[in-house]
C-alpha cells in the first residue's frame, strides 16, 4: 500500500498588507487655532484676530509694552490642564489600526475636542486681572472674552501629510 501526501502551503498576507495600509494612512493630523488672517474688530484692521491672540498667549514681544498686556497663555494651559489628550490620542490610533475609525476621523475628533476645551480656557477667564485703566475702559474685568471674537473664532482644521511649516509674522 502506499500512502501520498501532498500538502500546499500559501501565504494569505491580505490582513497583513490591510495593516500596512492603515498604518500608511496614519498621516493625517489636527491644528488648532486661529486661521485666515481676519481682522481683530476692536483694533481698526491693524491687528488679525491671531496677532491678538498671540500677544495675549506671550504678551507683547517689543520690551516698550511690557508692561502693559501682561501674557495670558489660553493656548499652553489648554495643553497642560488636559494631559488626557495622549490616551485619547494612543486608544484612537489603536481604532485606527483596527479599521473601526479612519485616519482622517479621528484627526478631526480629537481637533474637535482640543478647540472646544481652548474656547472653554478663553471663556473662563482664569487669568491675570486687567488693569484698573483697563477695567475702567471697558467696563468689566475680562481679560480675553470682552467681545467673543477669540472664543469664536478657534478653529480645528486636519491636514494631511508631512510635517507643516510654521506660519507666522513676529508681533511688535
Amino acid at each position: 500500500m502506499s500512502l501520498s501526501l501532498k500538502v500546499t502551503i500559501k501565504k494569505d498576507t491580505k490582513l497583513l498588507k490591510k495593516l500596512i495600509k492603515r498604518i500608511e494612512n496614519i498621516n493625517h493630523g489636527a491644528e488648532v487655532g486661529f486661521f485666515g488672517g481676519k481682522a481683530h474688530p476692536k483694533n481698526n484692521g491693524s491687528h488679525t484676530i491671531a496677532d491678538v491672540a498671540l500677544i495675549n498667549e506671550f504678551g507683547p514681544e517689543s520690551p516698550a509694552n511690557s508692561d502693559s498686556i501682561p501674557s495670558r497663555p489660553f493656548m499652553r494651559r489648554t495643553i497642560l490642564d488636559n494631559q488626557a489628550y495622549v490616551g485619547k490620542m494612543q486608544k484612537g490610533a489603536a481604532q485606527v489600526l483596527r479599521g473601526r475609525v479612519s485616519a482622517r476621523q479621528l484627526a478631526k475628533g480629537l481637533g474637535d475636542v482640543f478647540k472646544e476645551d481652548m474656547q472653554e480656557m478663553i471663556a473662563s477667564n482664569d487669568f491675570v486681572k486687567n488693569a484698573p485703566s483697563t477695567i475702567r475702559n471697558k467696563g468689566e474685568d475680562d481679560p480675553l472674552s470682552e467681545t467673543g471674537t477669540m472664543e469664536r473664532n478657534v478653529k480645528s482644521r486636519v491636514v494631511v501629510g508631512k510635517k507643516r511649516k510654521r506660519q507666522g509674522k513676529k508681533i511688535k
